[in-house]
């Protein structure tokens, strides 16, 4: 392989790591296949929904019909999935759960 072709090669690769997205600052340390402690403490039992409505919105989580929420981040090397779980009555939460799992990898 010429010169070239690793020095556009390594180029293409560093603008993708660059632009490739990153976890919410809460979820950086999480785990694969493991609720996240510190998503749990943040979002612990009497936490308003209001709040937690909030932080999804804020970092593009899409809801679904029932109390949950997904994000995929698309990074290198691997994607990941954010599946976000919850229970509340009448706007207060009583359980909640972040769950990172990997999504296909180079």
């Amino acid at each position: 392989m010429s010169l070239a072709a690793v020095f556009w090669n390594n180029i293409i690769f560093a603008i993708a790591v660059t632009s490739s997205e990153s976890r919410p600052q809460l979820l950086r340390d999480a785990d694969w296949g493991t609720p996240d402690p510190s998503f749990q403490k943040r979002f612990s039992p009497g936490t308003s929904e209001t709040e937690l409505l909030r932080w999804l919105s804020e970092n593009g989580f899409k809801l679904d019909d029932t109390s949950g929420a997904s994000r995929r981040i698309q990074g290198l090397p691997c994607n990941e999935i954010i599946d976000v779980s919850w229970t509340a009555i009448d706007g207060t939460i009583s359980e909640s759960s972040a769950v990172v799992r990997e999504e296909g990898c180079l």
